[in-house]
């Protein structure tokens, strides 16, 4: 049921203003952009969700921006090879004009420290996120699926934006 849909996420400026159990003892503060970074991916989940014609724009203006003759991304912080290069793009948004928008998400502490878990043990060993490990947290309703995205990005806009454009898949079932 998409309306009962939830992610997680952490508010970064109650994380950042009230709370510095995030800074380790050489005072570098990388569990604070970890959760910046939670932040924007839920901020731009949410285009996605409820304004997916925004959403559409937002590719097309990285498409545009970005896209060399060889399709590779140019961005000011190096170059990203693509498979499919601007088709994968265009895609993604002509999937995105059609799409009716859907309701927020919602947060849920369960969810995400099922998922911080998980990401510890990808460290180690690569296993898919079961149920399971999600109701160790709390209950799991509906169907549990894991997207895992390895790009480069440097904000939650672009990390979405490659989950919806799913480059390399051109059956886009990630997206």
């Amino acid at each position: 049921n998409e309306a009962n849909i939830e992610i997680a996420t952490n508010d970064v400026s109650n994380t950042v203003a009230g709370n510095n159990d995030h800074v380790d003892d050489d005072g570098n503060i990388e569990m604070i952009e970890t959760i910046k970074l939670e932040n924007e991916i839920f901020e731009a989940l949410q285009v996605a969700r409820t304004n997916p014609l925004q959403m559409a724009k937002e590719i097309f203006a990285r498409m545009n921006d970005n896209f060399d003759k060889d399709g590779r991304l140019h961005f000011d912080w190096g170059i990203v090879e693509t498979n499919q290069g601007k088709t994968a793009y265009e895609k993604a948004i002509m999937f995105l004009t059609k799409k009716q928008p859907q309701t927020s998400l919602l947060y849920s502490n369960g969810i995400h420290n099922a998922i911080r878990e998980h990401v510890h043990k990808l460290v180690d060993d690569h296993q898919h996120l079961e149920a399971e490990d999600i109701e160790k947290h709390g209950i799991a309703v509906g169907s549990v699926i894991e997207v895992v995205e390895y790009g480069p990005w440097k904000s939650g806009l672009d990390w979405v934006i490659a989950f919806l454009v799913d480059d390399g898949d051109v059956n886009d079932k990630h997206r």
